[in-house]
Parts: C-alpha cells; structure tokens; sequence
C-alpha cells in the first residue's frame, strides 16, 4: 500500500534570506559575482517548479448541489476549469451539458486556470446541468460535434446555440433576404466566411434537427 509522499520541507526563514536577491544591486558590490551566481541557481530552480507543476495530476471529487458525489476527474494541474468540465461531461448520460461548476460559493470561469480558481488536489466542485437542445455527431470537423446549448443570444429572430468547443449554430439572413442556419466558430463576424463549419437553407425559425449534416447541411471552406 502507497502511504502519501511527506517532503521535508526548509525553514521558515529560507525565503527571507532570499529576499537579498531581489534587491537591485548598484554602484559597487564586493560579492556581486556570487550574487548572480545564487540568483541564476534560484531562477533555475523556479523553472524547474514550475515544469514539475505541470506535470502533476489534480484530482477532483465531483459533487451535485444536493450532495450526491457525482464522481472525480483527473485533470494536469496546467488544464482550464473547460478542460475539468470536458471531464465531467464523461461522467453523466448523453443529452446533458454542465450549466454551472462551483467552488467555494463562486462559478467558475471556463477560461480561468486551476490556480486561478483556486483549485488543488482534492477541491470539492458542485455541478449543475442542463439538457442538451442539440446533439451533433460525425461532423467532418470534430469540433463541431457535441452537445449545443440554448443561450441568451438571439440572432435575426432565433436563439443561438453554443457547444464546449467555441462553435456556435445560429441564424443568418444574406442581404438579399435568403435565410440560412450556420455552424461556425463564435466571435467570427456574421458576415466572415472563414469561420464558418456548414450552413443550410432554410426559412424555419430553428435549424433541421433529423438526418446527418451531409444530407442537410452544405460543407463550408475553411
């Protein structure tokens, strides 16, 4: 059986000893050449903290609001909160997709970092979900798939959805009036075709939601 690793750690007073270092050092220094020596070494050895930090596997108990432990995820200590969320997706049934992850009170960022959130070994995060308004599988471009939530947008009369990845499915009208319903990547200008994944033609208020995308939709360059 693995007992938990104990590491000796330096007395307290070692990084006030430090704190010399990063004084600036002007005019005449006697022991000048020792002191970039002692900083090089100190640098050296933040990087490599910084590297072994990295690497080291976080693992979060899952929980739901009520309690209930859900499950845990592992995740690099380098990953995102989107990164835990992708994680937890693999823990519940298709047709659901995390609305909210908490800790401490607070909802998460998915663009925060684990260390800007907060998060180490062992951090309880609570979840919430909601179902899934589309599921889209076996797209060309696997950043397209997955599961596409309603949010609070409207565009040209019609609700945009978004998936985990950054793509958004959403309603364009041309200026000559003919409608379409696109897939493409959220931020792009509606009016950018660079961005875009598939569209179809169609005036209905919400896009075709049966067959595959080779049958409805029309690949777009990109």
């Amino acid at each position: 059986m693995t007992s938990p690793m104990e590491l000796a750690l330096p007395g307290e007073g070692v990084l006030a000893e430090l704190e010399v270092l990063a004084q600036p050092m002007s005019g005449e220094v006697p022991n000048r050449c020792d002191v970039n020596k002692l900083r090089s070494a100190v640098l050296d050895l933040a990087a490599r903290i910084a590297r072994v930090q990295e690497e080291e596997i976080v693992k979060l108990p899952i929980r739901l609001l009520s309690g209930a432990e859900l499950g845990r995820v592992e995740v690099p200590r380098k990953a995102q909160v989107a990164d835990v969320i992708n994680e937890v997706h693999h823990l519940v049934e298709e047709g659901k997709a995390v609305s909210k992850l908490v800790f401490d009170g607070n909802i998460l960022e998915e663009s925060s970092s684990l260390t800007d959130a907060g998060l180490d070994y062992g951090a309880v995060l609570n979840v919430t979900f909601e179902p899934c308004a589309y599921r889209v599988q076996g797209a060309g471009r696997e950043e397209v798939n997955g599961c596409y939530t309603k949010t609070s947008r409207v565009e040209n009369g019609a609700p945009v959805f978004a998936n985990r990845n950054g793509i958004i499915l959403f309603r364009y009208i041309m200026r000559r009036g003919t409608p379409y319903w696109y897939f493409t990547q959220d931020g792009h200008p509606a009016d950018d075709s660079k961005g875009d994944y598939y569209r179809v033609q169609t005036a209905a208020e919400s896009p075709p939601s049966d067959g595959c995308l080779s049958k409805w939709w029309e690949s777009r360059p990109f």
